[in-house]
């Protein structure tokens, strides 16, 4: 879990300091294959955060954690139409549905 979340941070950065080349690296991450582990990742998360205890610690952070992991995707997809198609196709999107279902 705490790799995940360090692995978010970092992407999250690249999108910080990196405005201008966010396309690029948009593009690069979704060739690396990080398209569906991230999806996973959201899930986890999200049910994790959702069987913790309301208003506990635990379950805060994992709400921190999933909320980054939406940011990134959120990034991901307004970034360029062939990475938004596959999210389509590599089952993020369907990820995020079942996630707020």
């Amino acid at each position: 879990h705490e790799l995940v979340a360090i692995g978010v941070e970092c992407i999250l950065q690249v999108f910080v300091w990196q405005s201008a080349r966010t396309r690029d690296f948009c593009r690069l991450f979704v060739k690396s294959g990080i398209l569906r582990p991230l999806g996973q990742a959201f899930e986890q998360l999200k049910s994790r955060a959702s069987a913790a205890p309301r208003g506990s610690p635990a379950g805060a952070a994992e709400w921190a954690d999933a909320s980054k992991v939406a940011q990134v995707m959120a990034h991901l997809s307004r970034s360029d139409q062939a990475v938004a198609e596959r999210m389509a196709v590599e089952g993020v999107l369907a990820a995020i549905l079942g996630a707020l279902q």
